[in-house]
């Protein structure tokens, strides 16, 4: 009795983003740092939102001279920022992806040795197919 094969197929497909420039970042940091911008637009959006309620809570907070401890952290925070935007920027870089399709055929007691959608023998091994890396 033939054996009958199940094939199953996966697809990968993976969204590339645009290429962060160090410069847009510098100039977000100088002009809208005291609000995270410049993290949010590296993809940190995690620090972002701390620096943006450290800016907020301590600007409405000056008014009791308590707001400016928060703004002394924020401004510690901002000067080392400095430093850190470079490895932030090449962090944020997108990595070029492969998309990657992998077929996996089982064998099934009872089919037939030839697959009729795809109309060629069946192989019982599983293959995985890397696509080169586009130049853009």
């Amino acid at each position: 009795m033939p054996m009958q094969q199940s094939t199953t197929k996966t697809t990968t497909t993976t969204t590339i983003t645009a290429p962060k420039s160090m410069a847009i970042a510098y100039v977000l940091w100088f002009f809208f740092g005291q609000l995270g911008i410049h993290r949010f637009y590296l993809g940190k959006t995690g620090s972002a939102v701390t620096q943006l309620i450290l800016g907020v809570v301590g600007w409405i907070l000056t008014v009791f001279l308590v707001g400016f401890i928060f703004l002394a952290v924020l401004w510690i925070w901002l000067i080392v920022d400095i430093f850190l935007i470079p490895g932030l920027v090449r962090s944020a870089q997108p990595v070029t992806m492969h998309q990657v399709s992998h077929t996996v055929v089982t064998d099934i007691p009872g089919a037939s040795d030839t697959d009729a959608s795809m109309g060629a023998p069946k192989d019982s091994a599983a293959t995985t197919e890397l696509l080169p890396p586009r130049n853009e």
